[in-house]
């Protein structure tokens, strides 16, 4: 078959296109800059292009580009890009003026068309989690209109409060917490793609009361001064390496606290996980924190933790806690009053449920 390409771009000090042998759909194709026929360089077109692998040209690694000479003057010279070896001269597709996106590396972080909030979102296309509002393309899960939260707003009604958030993932909760009226919100994210996708809601969505942190928040309440009338920990229990930690260090921060989280319940998830069980969990580690004796799972990620949009913790494995010690570590540092709804026995991910917490 008759390799195919083209010159894209061809102005003073630039060169760019692509070229592609479907004899060889995955490998590079050498290319000849030719200067009023005599040879410049010659080039490996190899550079990553997603709209040559939408089109179906292989892996999308043959885009080329050269940066010519000043001296070369293209209105007054033949400038050519020829398929080393078989004397193939790509033709010009006259986009020296255009949208097409040049074939470097520095250049996969430019914008070339005016700016949308769907552009804007794609900057981590594929990674999200959330349903964005609207009409954006991004994830499947519909937090931002999470009905958790206007649970724990019945209970601890928002409005004028000061909000600590523990792990906001893409401020889908956060956006919530704003409209419900909540006066001061803190929002800790300690995955550094998490955060970017934070600042990135913020912005677009106008959340300008909110104060989003990057960092671990369990160094933070390890250190911090301040009390906060709610904290929200929604999918970050079970994350953790420490769970029981984590509780302690809430209760010296608030009276009031809302969990989401999964829990352990060997027998959900042997019928869950069916002969992947013994893969996942290694079994039950004895804890004893300030007193307070019980068990944790060890839960293993797998390859999860492989995607870019991974929302787990640091470690590649976490411990889960049964659903009866969430509740009675909660009374055991203080919170005599507790509500638990959203029960999930047969949540996709493993058995959950949402708990609110307080204390005079």
């Amino acid at each position: 078959m008759t390799s195919a390409g083209y010159v894209d771009i061809c102005r003073r000090g630039f060169i760019g296109g692509w070229a592609w042998d479907p004899d060889h759909p995955n490998e590079p194709v050498a290319i000849d800059i030719l200067i009023d026929g005599h040879l410049l360089i010659q080039l490996i077109a190899q550079g990553y292009r997603q709209d040559l692998k939408d089109a179906g040209f292989g892996d999308g690694r043959h885009g080329y580009s050269y940066a010519l000479p000043y001296s070369v003057d293209p209105s007054t010279q033949e400038i050519s890009a020829v398929i080393a070896g078989k004397n193939v001269a790509l033709p010009h597709n006259n986009l020296a003026d255009t949208d097409q996106v040049i074939s470097t590396k520095a250049s996969e972080h430019f914008a070339t068309m005016e700016p949308n909030l769907q552009s804007t979102f794609d900057i981590f296309k594929g990674e999200w989690n959330s349903k964005l509002p609207g009409d954006i393309v991004s994830g499947s899960v519909d937090l931002f209109h999470d009905h958790k939260i206007l649970w724990a707003d019945k209970l601890f009604n928002f409005s004028g409060k000061s909000v600590l958030e523990l792990g906001p993932l893409e401020a889908a909760h956060t956006h919530i917490l704003y409209q419900l009226g909540a006066g001061k919100i803190v929002s800790i994210e300690g995955n550094a793609r998490a955060y970017l996708k934070c600042l990135m809601v913020k912005e677009v969505f106008g959340l300008n009361k909110v104060k989003l942190l990057y960092g671990n928040f369990v160094k933070y309440l390890e250190k911090t001064n301040e009390i906060y009338d709610v904290i929200l920990a929604s999918g970050v229990l079970y994350h953790m390496r420490e769970p029981l930690k984590l509780l302690h260090l809430i209760a010296q921060h608030t009276t009031r606290v809302v969990l989401w989280t999964h829990y352990f319940d060997e027998k959900i998830y042997r019928n869950l996980l069916g002969e992947g069980f013994d893969a996942r969990f290694r079994g039950a580690i004895s804890l004893d924190y300030s007193g307070y004796r019980c068990s944790g799972y060890e839960y293993l990620y797998g390859d999860a933790v492989d995607w870019l949009g991974f929302a787990g913790g640091l470690a590649p494995s976490s411990l889960l806690l049964e659903r009866t010690d969430i509740i009675g570590f909660l009374r055991y540092i203080g919170f005599d009053r507790l509500e638990m709804a959203d029960e999930q026995p047969d949540h996709p991910h493993g058995p959950a449920f949402s708990i609110a917490a307080w204390r005079d």
